[in-house]
């Protein structure tokens, strides 16, 4: 459970800077859709395995929580 969540947040970090990346390459381009490159391509990737491990740790999460009196989450709210 604790290495899906550091996966999750491995992979967000990671998306966050491709993601950041692609909006420098794109600085200053005005058109639509905003063209795809490596750093965007890159940050799809990892915002998918981002995903995969936010569900995996819920799913883990929401499993244990009510015998300890937590309260269940959503993938998204992690």
């Amino acid at each position: 459970m604790a290495a899906d969540l550091r996966s999750a947040w491995l992979e967000s970090t990671a998306a966050d800077r491709a993601y950041a990346a692609w909006a420098r390459e794109g600085a200053g381009i005005c058109v639509s859709p905003a063209p795809t490159t490596s750093s965007s391509v890159l940050a799809q990737q990892h915002s998918t395995q981002a995903t995969a491990a936010r569900q995996r740790f819920v799913a883990s999460w929401n499993e244990l929580a009510p015998r300890y009196g937590f309260a269940s989450r959503q993938a998204d709210e992690i």
